[in-house]
């Protein structure tokens, strides 16, 4: 039996994907705007569903809106079925950014405009109503909170992102302010990339940090690597100046990295684009090497060597840029997605096999610049799959008549799961409809074509006890992981009898077997080992 066992694996770890379809999907909503991301619960038994909503009580949403938008999180079982939501919000805009799903508790980072009213109890530092903070909820896993804390000063201050680092927090965005409110370091010229990093038990502030030229920088997404070195990245439009040391190339705005070690420090920056423009989208990494998605309207210049496809009336469009870098950030390949009208970024993953989700939101018809799969209505959600060395696997579309985006966030054996947006009715591919405005948009798509193509699968460590047990087994890696860690469970005669994820930005997660008595066998990331269970 053990032989049959180790091919299953071998497999299932090296399969791979060419031919997508859809298994099931539904929409999430009320008869506004709700725009939400999936993370999974920390057991990966379901999901939480956070984001921002306009909604009042109507479709899946149970409270009224408290000002504008809200937080709006909701909990689901596997198959999207919901099982309770909270509205958390103030008396003005407060819009989702980001969510650490930890053992214990949910950290939301959210820009508020609000003052101390409905669930806010935190001061808002800006001097005027257009003048946003961070703000950190710590919540139990019911959605309760737990605490509250808001960051900025008297200009607007924008959050985007949240890290576990060094076992605490780090809150990451831009500050348009000087030293006011909670702010401690000046401006170093307009907006700024601003780090915070925050015990997680009081969220107090631990270390500060400002990072930026004397010209307007904005930060969008940062990643940490292995060797704990953190990597930012945003958008910049100066010269050299402040911290910046790289001239850049002359457009609108390019891609800005900064390089930092485990103490904060820069240890190198560099520019990314062409002669127009460039925004940045997303940052992740493999472990060692990183991988950025932008959208950009620049040809051949610059330091981008892949053409742009988009031109409407001779005015150039945008494309989506994918760049792989290693950790000095020199660049290792890229390639440009596009068809003739806007095909802009939306999300970006990694799965299973190293291979990188793309999800663009796509205006272009079929069979234009680099664009096979079909096109449905105004804007569709075009899925693009590669592997790390850059080798497009296939290419998918789902939408309906009116504007659709969104991206595959995970992977669990041979289905895929799709969370996006959607004003579309029942048409295209979206079979699900809208309570009216934007919904969320979740499908499962199923891996129908295997082939077994030699993708690498990188080596990790893993400690794995109780050994035997009873009613839970603990999966342990070295270290904080850089991406999803999905541990299958399969039976002695190699039935998949159960599946769990070690999330990323934790380094451990624990099983709850509901499976009898007996011998089973775990594989994950290409290591496999044998578990007793005694009940």
């Amino acid at each position: 039996m053990k032989l049959i066992f180790t091919l299953f694996l071998a497999l299932f770890a090296h399969s791979t994907f060419s031919q997508l379809d859809i298994l099931s999907q539904k929409h999430i909503g009320g008869t506004n705007y709700d725009d939400m991301r999936i993370f999974y619960t920390p057991d990966s038994s379901g999901y939480y569903l956070a984001g921002s909503s306009r909604s009042n009580i109507s479709g899946d949403k149970s409270d009224n809106s408290r000002g504008d938008f809200d937080l709006w999180l909701v909990k689901t079982d596997l198959d999207f079925n919901i099982q309770w939501d909270k509205t958390i919000g103030g008396n003005s805009g407060d819009y989702f950014s980001s969510m650490i799903v930890s053992d214990t508790a949910l950290y939301c980072l959210l820009s508020t405009y609000s003052t101390p009213s409905f669930e806010m109890t935190s001061p808002n530092y800006g001097d005027s109503f257009d003048h946003g903070d961070f703000w950190l909820l710590k919540l139990d896993l019911s959605g309760n909170i737990l605490a509250q804390k808001t960051y900025g000063g008297s200009n607007d201050d924008q959050a985007s992102s949240i890290l576990i680092w060094n076992n605490h927090l780090l809150l990451l965005g831009t500050s348009g302010s000087p030293v006011s409110g909670t702010k401690t370091l000046p401006s170093k010229g307009g907006d700024d990339y601003w780090l915070l990093e925050v015990d997680p038990s009081d969220l107090s502030v631990l270390t500060e940090k400002v990072i930026g030229s004397t010209s307007g920088d904005l930060f969008v997404d940062a990643m940490v690597t292995d060797n704990q070195e953190l990597f930012l990245m945003g958008t910049s439009g100066s010269g050299i100046s402040g911290d910046k040391t790289d001239i850049g190339y002359g457009g609108i705005n390019d891609i800005w990295i900064v390089k930092l070690d485990a103490g904060l420090n820069i240890v190198s920056d560099k520019c990314f684009g062409g002669t127009l423009q460039e925004e940045a989208l997303g940052i992740i990494t493999d472990g060692t090497n990183l991988y950025f998605v932008a959208s950009s309207t620049s040809g051949v210049n610059g330091n981008k060597t892949v053409p742009n496809y988009g031109s409407v009336d001779a005015y150039p469009r945008t494309d989506t840029w994918l760049v792989k870098l290693d950790a000095d950030l020199n660049i290792g390949w890229q390639k440009s997605y596009g068809g003739t009208d806007d095909d802009l970024p939306y999300g970006f993953s990694l799965l299973g096999n190293n291979t990188l989700s793309i999800g663009i939101n796509s205006g272009s018809s079929q069979s234009t610049g680099s664009k096979t799969a079909a096109f449905y209505g105004s804007s569709d959600a075009w899925l693009v799959f590669t592997d790390t060395s850059g080798q497009e696997l296939t290419q998918f579309t789902l939408g309906g008549s009116l504007w659709d985006a969104g991206h595959v966030k995970y992977q669990r054996g041979d289905t895929l799961v799709f969370a996006g947006s959607t004003n579309s009715p029942v048409s295209g591919n979206q079979t699900t409809g809208t309570y009216g405005g934007f919904d969320e948009w979740l499908v499962k798509l199923k891996i129908t074509d295997l082939s077994t193509p030699n993708h690498g699968v990188q080596a990790l460590e893993l400690r794995v006890y109780p050994n035997p047990a009873n009613d839970l087994v603990t999966f342990e890696f070295p270290a904080v992981q850089y991406r999803d860690q999905y541990i299958s469970v399969f039976s002695s005669d190699g039935k998949k009898v159960d599946e769990m994820v070690v999330q990323v930005g934790t380094g451990s997660g624990i099983w709850h077997p509901a499976c009898g008595s007996g011998i089973y066998y775990y594989s994950t990331g290409g290591l496999q080992g044998k578990i007793v269970l005694q009940k």
